[in-house]
């Protein structure tokens, strides 16, 4: 089974204040953990129009629970006090063909 999940990210102060080179950091960080659990980040950008900062969608095999642990792992990275908040907004599956 193939699952697709938007994840709308709400950063905190500290992330805000970090600047560009502090998100590159980041995303190495967060395409790490990506590629070792064996999920496609397939687009990155700005959440207009809600109250989080950034929007993410993946594709991946993992079911919700085993998404949640991955969120957790990303959520967790310098420090875990980066990440305000996020939702898992949209959650699509098909089957394989």
């Amino acid at each position: 089974m193939k699952y697709l999940y938007l994840v709308r990210v709400k950063w905190t102060p500290k992330a805000m204040k970090g600047g560009m080179e502090f998100f590159k950091k980041w995303m190495k960080q967060h395409d790490d953990i990506c590629k070792a659990e064996k999920v496609k980040c397939l687009w990155v950008g700005v959440s207009y129009d809600t109250t989080e900062d950034m929007a993410f969608f993946y594709d991946t095999d993992l079911c919700l629970s085993e998404f949640h642990t991955f969120k957790a792992k990303i959520f967790a990275l310098e420090g875990g006090d980066i990440v305000d908040y996020g939702r898992t907004s949209s959650f699509l599956s098909w089957a394989s063909i």
